[in-house]
């Protein structure tokens, strides 16, 4: 009966007269409201910034040691010597 029509408010038809009698009244009823957040409480933007900070810091780092790594194993690959 309510199909396509504001969930919000609950309308009320009286029938049975004239199609210019028809009177509809609306009770509004108040739409629900999230009171907590969907986040926990640790987990805000700087905790976020935080973290993408140390990922970046990690992997920069794995790739520093991994090229210092390649050149102690191999350093005649490196040698800027050669002409």
């Amino acid at each position: 009966m309510n199909a396509g029509r504001n969930p919000a408010v609950i309308h009320e038809v009286v029938t049975g007269y004239d199609v210019n009698s028809i009177v509809v009244t609306g009770t509004v009823q108040p739409a629900p409201t999230q009171t907590t957040s969907s986040l926990p409480g640790w987990f805000h933007f700087s905790t976020m910034g935080l973290l993408a900070a140390t990922i970046v810091l990690l992997a920069s780092s794995g790739f520093l040691v991994r090229r210092w790594w390649v050149r102690r194993q191999n350093p005649g690959l490196f040698d800027e010597d050669e002409e």
